[in-house]
């Protein structure tokens, strides 16, 4: 319980995947495949129209402040538009407690 500080980051490489037209990075307590209650600059970005090929792009979302009464699970959830290919990507969730 309290006020936490989370912040997220994902690393994306290409890995042979063409035409990635966008990449998107989220932090949610709410778990599967939705993004109930995501708000753009907040615990929302994304990066439009990657070049095919890419290594090392970064999204981040840093201190997205959560205020909660109990033990709560967040999840870092990240998505990629492309044509071909798979795209990897490696993640990390942290958070902090303020008080």
């Amino acid at each position: 319980a309290g006020d936490w500080d989370v912040t997220g980051i994902a690393v994306w490489t290409g890995a042979g995947a063409t035409a990635i037209t966008d990449l998107e990075l989220l932090i949610t307590p709410t778990p599967g495949d939705n993004t109930t209650g995501v708000v753009t600059g907040s615990n929302y970005v994304y990066a439009t129209g990657i070049v095919s090929g890419i290594s090392n792009n970064t999204n981040v979302i840093p201190s997205y402040r959560v205020s909660i009464s109990g033990s709560t699970p967040y999840y870092l959830k990240v998505s990629a538009t492309y044509s071909t290919g798979t795209p990897q990507v490696l993640g990390r969730l942290s958070a902090r407690r303020m008080r």
